[in-house]
C-alpha cells in the first residue's frame, strides 16, 4: 500500500519507485493543468478510476490548449515539461518551474521551449512591438539606403576609373606624343593645367598602392614639364616644386605600407625630381640631400629586382644628375670632382650592363654617350682637351644616327648640338682654328630648334649660351667685330629667358656671364668705359649669388668677372682700382681652390690673374713685386707643363710670362 492521491501521483509513485522532488513537480504540473483547463490530464469522461494508473504511466496528456486555446504556446510547454514521464526531463526544482511561469507572464523566453533563434526572436518582438516596428522601418530604410549607396558607389567607381584613365592619357600618352614636336609648348601648357585638375581630384581618393604609385609618377612627370631644367619645361619653377612635393608626400605614405620595388622606384623618381628643382635654384646642399635619397631608394629597389633593365636606366639618370651636382665643370657644382667621377662611372657601368643584356637598346646607347660626353668635360677641365676631343668624336656619330632615325625629335637634335659645342670648346683649348666652325654647327642646329618652338625656355637658353661660346671662339681668333653681334644676341636671349624664370639661379648666372663676355669683346674694340660698366654689373650679380651659396661654378665665374673689370680699369688708366679688382679675383679663385680640387683650368686662370696683377704693379711703379707675381705665374705654368696638362692655348701666355720676367730682370 502507498499513501498517495492517485489523480496527482507521478508515474514513479504509481509504480512504487523512489519519491523525489521530481515527483512533486509532476503533481504541481497536474494542478497547473487543472487550473488552466478545469480538467484533469488523465481523468477522461467514461474512464473508470481503476484505469487511471495505466494512463498516468503510459499516456501522454493532451495539450492544455486543446481545452483552453489561450494556453497555446509557452503554457503548453511548461505544463507538459512538468508532466514528462521521465523524472530527469522535468524541472529540477519548484523554483525553476516558478521562474518559467514568471517569465511566461512577462513575455520572456521560457526554459521549457528551448533556445531556438526564431523562438527567441518571436518573444523579443512580442515584448517590444513598437520598438521592433521602428527598428524594422529603420532597417528597411537602411537596406534601401545601402542599395542606393551601392549603386552610387558603382557609378562613382566607374567615373573614378574614367577620370583615372583620362588623367593617365593626358599626363603620359598625350604628353609623350608631343614632347619632341616643334612648337608644342602652348599645347603642353594646357595639358599641364588639365592634368593637375585630374590628379588633385584623384589624390583625395588614393587608397591603394597601385593608384598611389600612378599618382606619384604623374605628379613627377608634370613637375618636370613645369620647371625641371633637365627637361624641356614651361619655366614654372614654383608650380614644379609644389607638384613634386605632392609626389613626395604620397610616396611617404606609400612606403609605410608597401615597400615593394615598384613603390621604391616611384619614391626615388620623386626625390630625384626634387633634387633637379633645388639644383635649378642653386640650392646645392638641398639638391644633394634629395639626390642621395633618390639613389639610396633606387639601389634598394634594384637589389630586390636586379634584372629590371628599365629601372637600371632610371637609376643611371639619377646618378648622372648627382655627378653634375658634385662636379660638372660647365654647371653649378660643389667642386667634388672625385665624387662626380665616381657617380658618372657607376652610372656608366649600369648602362653597360643594360647594353650587354640588350645590345639594341638605343636609349641606353644614348645614355652611355652622354656619360662619355660629361666625363670629357672633366677631362678638359683637368687639362686634357685632346682626350676630351677623342671621346666627343666617338660620341657624335652615335648621336647623329639617333637623330637621323627621328629627325623631328628636337631633344635628339639638342643632344647632337651639345656634343658639337663641347667639341668646339675642346678645340679652342687646343688653339685649333677649326673651333669656331665646330661651334657654328652647334649654333645653327640649336637656332633651328629654338626658332621652331620660341616659347621653350630650355631651347632659348641653349641658344643664348651657344651664341656666347661662338663669340668667345671668334674673339680668340682676334675677330672682335664678328664676335660682338653674337655677344649682344646671347645677352638678349638669356635676359628674355630669365625674365620668364626669375627665380632660377642658373638663368641669373647665365646673364651675368653673358655681360662679362660682352665686356671682354668691347674692351678689344676700345669701348673701355662700357666694358667696365658691363663687367661691374656682372661682378655685382655674381658676388651677391656667391654669398653663402657654396656654388663653385659661381665662384669661378666671379673670379673671371673681377678679372674682366680689372682689365677695363687698366685700359682706363685706373691702376689702383684695377689692382683692387685683380686682388679680388685672386682672393675669389683662391677661396674656390681651398675647398675644391685644383684642376688645370683653375690653376691656369690663377696664373693669368698673377700676370694681370704684375702688369698693374708695373704701372704703379712696383717692379719688384711685379716680378714676384710673374714668378708665381711661371711656376704654375711649369707645373702644368710637367704634368702634361698645359694646354696649347696657354703655351703662348706661358712663353710671354717668361719673357716679361727675363726683361724685367735685365732692366734691373
Amino acid at each position: 500500500m502507498h499513501l498517495m492521491s492517485l489523480g496527482y501521483a507521478s508515474p514513479e509513485q504509481v509504480r512504487g519507485g523512489q519519491i523525489t522532488t521530481a515527483s512533486d513537480i509532476f503533481s504541481l504540473g497536474v494542478i497547473l493543468y487543472e487550473l488552466l483547463t478545469a480538467k484533469s490530464p488523465f481523468r477522461l469522461p467514461g474512464r473508470p478510476d481503476h484505469g487511471l494508473p495505466a494512463a498516468i504511466c503510459g499516456e501522454e496528456p493532451a495539450r492544455p490548449s486543446a481545452h483552453q486555446p489561450q494556453a497555446r504556446g509557452d503554457l503548453d510547454n511548461i505544463v507538459l515539461m512538468a508532466l514528462r514521464k521521465n523524472p530527469a526531463e522535468r524541472y529540477g526544482s519548484a523554483d525553476q518551474l516558478s521562474e518559467d511561469i514568471r517569465r511566461c507572464l512577462h513575455g520572456l523566453p521560457v526554459a521549457a521551449r528551448g533556445e531556438g533563434f526564431s523562438y527567441l526572436a518571436q518573444k523579443f518582438v512580442r515584448r517590444h512591438k513598437f520598438g521592433v516596428a521602428s527598428a524594422a522601418l529603420l532597417l528597411a530604410t537602411l537596406i534601401g539606403g545601402v542599395i542606393t549607396t551601392k549603386r552610387a558607389e558603382a557609378r562613382a567607381e566607374r567615373r573614378f576609373n574614367d577620370v583615372r584613365k583620362l588623367a593617365h592619357s593626358v599626363v603620359f600618352d598625350y604628353h609623350d606624343s608631343i614632347e619632341g614636336l616643334p612648337g608644342a609648348t602652348p599645347v603642353r601648357r594646357r595639358l599641364v593645367r588639365d592634368a593637375l585638375e585630374y590628379l588633385d581630384s584623384l589624390s583625395t581618393e588614393a587608397d591603394d598602392p597601385g593608384l598611389q604609385r600612378e599618382l606619384i609618377e604623374a605628379y613627377v612627370r608634370i613637375s618636370r614639364d613645369q620647371g625641371d631644367g633637365y627637361y624641356t619645361n614651361l619655366g614654372d619653377a614654383p608650380g614644379a616644386l609644389k607638384s613634386v612635393q605632392k609626389a613626395i608626400s604620397l610616396s611617404g605614405a606609400l612606403l609605410d605600407h608597401d615597400p615593394s620595388p615598384e613603390s621604391l622606384e616611384s619614391a626615388s623618381n620623386a626625390f630625384a625630381t626634387e633634387g633637379d628643382l633645388h639644383y635649378e635654384h642653386d640650392e646645392l646642399p638641398a639638391a644633394q640631400k634629395s639626390y642621395v635619397r633618390a639613389v639610396a631608394l633606387g639601389e634598394q629597389a634594384l637589389r630586390q629586382r636586379p634584372g629590371s633593365l628599365d629601372w637600371k636606366f632610371e637609376l643611371s639618370v639619377v646618378l648622372s644628375h648627382l655627378g653634375d651636382l658634385y662636379g660638372a665643370p660647365s654647371l653649378s657644382n660643389l667642386g667634388l670632382t672625385e665624387e662626380a667621377l665616381a657617380a658618372y662611372e657607376k652610372g656608366l657601368a649600369i648602362v653597360g650592363e643594360i647594353i650587354s643584356a640588350k645590345p639594341g637598346d638605343n636609349q641606353a646607347i644614348e645614355k652611355k654617350q652622354q656619360f662619355l660626353t660629361t666625363i670629357s668635360a672633366i677631362e678638359q677641365a683637368a687639362g686634357h682637351p685632346h682626350l676630351a676631343e677623342l671621346r666627343l668624336r666617338n660620341a657624335l656619330p652615335v648621336a647623329e644616327q639617333i637623330l637621323a632615325a627621328n629627325p623631328d625629335n628636337t631633344l635628339d637634335g639638342m643632344k647632337v648640338a651639345g656634343i658639337e659645342l663641347r667639341l668646339g670648346l675642346a678645340l679652342m683649348d687646343q688653339a685649333s682654328p677649326a673651333a669656331a666652325a665646330e661651334i657654328d654647327k652647334a649654333l645653327k642646329l640649336v637656332k633651328e630648334i629654338a626658332d621652331a618652338d620660341p616659347q621653350n625656355l630650355l631651347y632659348r637658353r641653349s641658344l643664348g649660351v651657344s651664341e656666347g661660346h661662338m663669340a668667345d671662339a671668334l674673339l680668340a681668333q682676334g675677330n672682335a667685330k664678328e664676335a660682338l653681334p653674337h655677344n649682344r644676341q646671347s645677352l638678349a636671349l638669356l635676359q628674355s629667358a630669365g625674365a620668364a624664370n626669375q627665380q632660377s639661379a642658373e638663368y641669373r648666372s647665365d646673364i651675368a656671364v653673358a655681360r662679362r663676355r660682352l665686356a671682354e669683346t668691347i674692351l678689344n674694340l676700345g669701348l673701355f668705359r662700357q666694358s667696365m660698366d658691363e663687367a661691374d654689373v656682372s661682378v655685382e650679380v655674381l658676388a651677391e649669388m656667391a654669398r653663402g651659396s657654396g656654388n663653385n661654378k659661381i665662384l669661378g665665374e666671379l673670379a673671371q668677372s673681377w678679372l674682366a673689370k680689372g682689365r677695363a680699369q687698366m685700359a682706363l688708366h685706373e691702376t689702383a682700382t684695377a689692382l683692387d679688382s685683380f686682388t679680388n679675383a685672386d682672393q675669389t679663385l683662391s677661396e674656390l681652390m681651398r675647398h675644391t680640387k685644383s684642376t688645370a683650368v683653375l690653376r691656369r686662370d690663377l696664373a693669368r690673374i698673377y700676370q694681370e696683377i704684375s702688369g698693374g704693379l708695373v704701372q704703379s711703379g712696383e717692379p719688384a713685386r711685379a716680378g714676384e707675381f710673374l714668378a708665381r705665374a711661371i711656376l704654375i705654368y711649369d707645373q702644368l707643363r710637367s704634368e702634361a696638362t698645359l694646354m696649347p692655348v696657354d703655351e703662348a701666355l706661358a712663353a710671354k710670362t717668361s719673357q716679361d720676367l727675363a726683361r724685367m730682370k735685365t732692366v734691373r
